[in-house]
């Protein structure tokens, strides 16, 4: 009960930016593919140090950078380093840190990356939902409110509206 105590989520949902043509993103693929491969041997040789369904999350970045493709998917690698470079245009905005740019932390990172990186052939994300679970004080909220942000900010999607909630009137 102490563990679930600390934990409190956050789910992003995320709308669709379509476009007006599919293209062709095998070349894209490939040289991600080939990019890839050390990170791949780093992550497959490290000791389990995270949970399982991160490291899940991994090797399923890692299989669909592989094989995506068959399945119509396709990492936009450009994409996600504009979501993640993003984050450094953000301040804190109280504390110890107030007025410092933001720095992401690898984890936090990663995320962002798939959330906005991976796309579907016709150019949609693939994923307009995401559920976000880590302990008090691990920056839930500020990667809620970057997110939110870029949704507002960056996606390209005129009259983009984003909507937050919680459970209690203290966390509103």
């Amino acid at each position: 009960a102490a563990v679930q105590e600390k934990l409190r989520p956050i789910v992003l949902r995320i709308g669709t930016l379509k476009k007006d043509k599919d293209t062709d993103h095998s070349a894209q693929i490939a040289a991600l593919e080939r990019a890839a491969e050390p990170l791949r041997a780093q992550l497959r040789a490290l000791p389990m140090r995270v949970g399982r369904y991160t490291w899940l999350a991994c090797e399923r970045h890692l299989h669909d950078l592989e094989e995506g493709a068959a399945r119509g998917l396709w990492f936009d690698e450009k994409r996600a380093n504009v979501a993640v470079k993003f984050f450094s245009l953000l301040t804190h905005n109280k504390g110890q840190w107030a007025g410092k740019p933001l720095t992401l932390e690898p984890w936090q990172q990663f995320f962002i990356a798939c959330l906005f990186g991976w796309k579907r052939a016709n150019g949609t994300r693939r994923f307009r939902e995401s559920y976000l679970e880590v302990a008090r004080k691990n920056g839930k909220s500020t990667v809620g409110s970057g997110v939110c942000l870029e949704l507002l900010v960056l996606d390209g999607e005129a009259g983009a509206e984003v909507y937050t909630a919680a459970t209690k009137k203290e966390q509103a």
